[in-house]
């Protein structure tokens, strides 16, 4: 596909992600909206894919990384999320994870068998304060481990709390290391 459209406008609220030297974000034309790339080896920006899932608007979607390839998250009004992930090909979306009454945090929420969530409620007294929580693969929680059927994460699993952060917290791919954590805890 072509670059993008003259007059198209960059929605930034969606994210900007980098992925196996590529660039991504969403651009806005004439009531459409479609996934960009810069090639950064290159330097040639290329028209992707349109959104998949038929978001409500720009602020029910964004970016994402899932296992090296580009997705998107899509918030229904129904109070479901599902994330698409793009094919090798860059040719499909297909539907990866379904999640009932569950956000997710930006811009990496997936991190091996764990799935992280994202509670914004009242915390403490505080709405400004987030709870993010781990799900691990379990029962009755989590279903489907066939790659063709969504993993879905119902609104019954509650999740193992990690971390509370004010404001809008972000998390970062996961690195292993053999550096002891022990150094960074505050007394």
């Amino acid at each position: 596909p072509a670059g993008p459209a003259e007059g198209a406008s960059c929605n930034l609220g969606a994210g900007i992600i980098s992925i196996d030297g590529a660039t991504y974000w969403v651009i806005e034309s004439a009531g459409a909206s479609w996934v960009v790339s810069l090639d950064l080896e290159n330097e040639v920006v290329t028209r992707v894919k349109g959104l998949p899932g038929h978001p409500a608007g720009p602020e029910h979607y964004h970016l994402t990384e899932v296992h090296g390839r580009l997705g998107i998250v899509v918030r229904g009004v129904s109070r479901t999320t599902e994330v698409w992930v793009l094919d090798e090909g860059r040719r499909n979306w297909s539907c990866q994870y379904s999640l009932t009454r569950h956000n997710v945090p930006r811009p990496h929420f997936v991190f091996g068998e764990c799935i992280l969530t994202l509670d914004e409620s009242l915390i403490r007294g505080h709405y400004n304060e987030s709870l993010i929580r781990g799900h691990y693969r379990q029962t009755g929680v989590w279903s489907s481990s066939n790659k063709a059927v969504p993993v879905r994460v119902s609104h019954r699993a509650h999740g193992r709390p990690l971390v509370i952060t004010s404001g809008r917290g972000r998390t970062f791919r996961y690195v292993k290391t053999m550096e002891s954590l022990s150094i960074y805890y505050a007394p």
